[in-house]
């Protein structure tokens, strides 16, 4: 089997404020052993976000762009059932916006917003490893997989790995795959020798 193109569309877990829920993969894939498959794409994800945390009121916008290499593992047959994946790829975020401190009365139930309004400048970039999870299967021979992908990165306000996207979705291959019968009769056919024959 050779390169297959796929997309994915993930919804995000774990959001605080952000209007968008939605990010994207779009990637290529080759098969390199029975139960293993190595890909590459980029995940892209764009947010406004407004959120109130520890008395200070954020508002800004945050993106990203993740080149990754990943690996694919299939115990079962390919393209059904359940796969595992790893992947190492290089985040570019770019993280603006502004903070304004608040108080709040807890017996009205009101913020209280500061006069003062910070521009801020949260940009940044980081070795960032994945993992993905799900279950394949196939609808008129595409290949179609329900998946649960998350990325991990360094972020300079805390130590070690952080997660920095965690979603569920699904991912579509943009290549018909057939069963072993199908591949067989395909290379009889180009060979120019009968299927059916015993010679």
């Amino acid at each position: 089997m050779g390169i297959m193109p796929y997309t994915e569309v993930l919804y995000g877990l774990g959001l605080c404020g952000e209007s968008n829920a939605f990010s994207f993969i779009g990637g290529i894939e080759k098969p390199v052993a029975k139960h293993w498959a190595v890909s590459a794409d980029i995940h892209y994800w764009k947010s406004d976000y407004e959120n109130y945390c520890c008395d200070v009121y954020s508002k800004g916008t945050y993106s990203s762009i993740i080149p990754s290499v990943k690996m694919k593992f299939d115990p079962g047959k390919r393209n059904k059932g359940v796969f595992i994946g790893v992947g190492l790829g290089y985040v570019f975020a770019r993280d603006r916006g502004t903070e304004q401190p608040y108080s709040y009365d807890p017996s009205t139930g009101i913020k209280i917003m500061g006069k003062d309004i910070t521009n801020t400048n949260w940009d940044f970039n980081s070795i960032a490893p994945s993992f993905n999870w799900g279950v394949s299967f196939k609808i008129a021979r595409f290949p179609v997989s329900l998946i649960n992908t998350n990325y991990f990165a360094k972020l300079p306000w805390y130590g070690g790995l952080n997660p920095i996207t965690t979603g569920v979705g699904m991912r579509v291959g943009f290549r018909k795959v057939g069963s072993k019968c199908s591949e067989v009769k395909k290379k009889c056919e180009r060979s120019g020798k009968g299927c059916g024959s015993r010679r």
